[in-house]
């Protein structure tokens, strides 16, 4: 009878140690693998918004930086999928994998498990944002890359190619040179009526654009070759169109009083000169992201928010 009890307890005690190696096992390689899986999904996060950077103007660089920080920021000996560019370069997805090899779930016979992660980051086409300029372009005039004038004095007429400033929040020179300086604080957004500025704003236009001139921090300043969303130089512009009138005669007219918002642009400013009618803003339509209200399916005028998808 004492023999069989100890062959009883033996039985009992393998069985125990079993299970306690089971549950350790899990804790430990569960925790490696969950650790494991934290450090891939951040690492491919911070991979795709870091490539929207690059978009949508150059996929290969974007494919590119991907690499370099999934590459930086997975744990080591992961592997890294060729990264995909999509949505007409205005998405990247990448993926990365590691295997973890189990410590003391081997004593059961499991020994390894691959652990995957993949993010897509998506650049949103801007179509609500605060803190624009008050000035704006019919969208015949977005052109990225090319030196464009704006005009800040008064104008007779909306008219195709119209450019001109903008009465945000009131009228004034006042006004509108505490906009142009800071951006004008409310929210903006597509199909938004706003009042044309009747006045001759040549002073507020060059007083303004030089305070922004004379704010960027950077080191070298600004450029079409080098800049930053956030810099002083750079601005949100309302990209608008006319707005359509019937007369006491049943015809269509076109406002001399406001324009629609039909979209929004980045403007990176270069320059100011001349003075009366004359007093005008120079520089270049860029692209990049910034904060606002962001629709994939809103009007491209290359300015973008980025979001992670998945």
């Amino acid at each position: 009878m004492i023999g069989n009890e100890k062959g009883s307890a033996i039985v009992l005690i393998t069985v125990l140690m079993t299970v306690l190696v089971a549950m350790a096992a899990m804790v430990t390689d569960t925790g490696a693998i969950l650790l494991t899986r934290s450090q891939l999904q951040n690492g491919v996060d911070a991979a795709a918004l870091a490539a929207l950077q690059d978009l949508p103007g150059d996929a290969a660089q974007a494919a590119a930086t991907a690499v370099s920080y999934a590459t930086a920021d997975c744990p080591p000996q992961a592997e890294i999928d060729t990264p995909q560019i999509l949505d007409a370069n205005r998405a990247v997805l990448v993926s990365a994998r590691k295997t973890v090899h189990y410590g003391l779930a081997r004593m059961i016979g499991l020994d390894a498990k691959t652990v995957e992660a993949q993010a897509l980051a998506r650049l949103e086409p801007i179509t609500g944002v605060s803190g624009a300029l008050p000035l704006a372009v019919m969208k015949d005039v977005w052109i990225p890359g090319q030196t464009v004038t704006l005009k800040g004095g008064a104008q007779d007429a909306i008219f195709s190619g119209w450019r001109g400033a903008l009465a945000l929040g009131g009228n004034g020179a006042s006004n509108y040179e505490e906009n142009l300086k800071n951006g004008y604080t409310s929210i903006l957004r597509l199909d938004d009526l706003v009042d044309v500025e009747e006045g001759n704003m040549s002073g507020p236009t060059q007083s303004g654009t030089e305070y922004r001139l004379g704010g960027c921090p950077h080191t070298p300043v600004c450029t079409m070759e080098h800049y930053h969303t956030n810099c002083p130089r750079v601005g949100v512009i309302p990209v608008v169109e006319e707005v359509l009138l019937t007369n006491k005669k049943g015809e269509q007219t076109t406002s001399r009083k406001q324009v629609r918002i039909c979209g929004f642009a980045l403007f990176l400013l270069s320059d100011t000169q001349g003075n009366g009618s004359d007093g005008q803003i120079t520089g270049q339509f860029i692209q990049g992201i910034i904060q606002g209200e962001a629709d994939p399916d809103g009007p491209d005028y290359g300015v973008y928010r980025a979001r992670l998808v998945q």
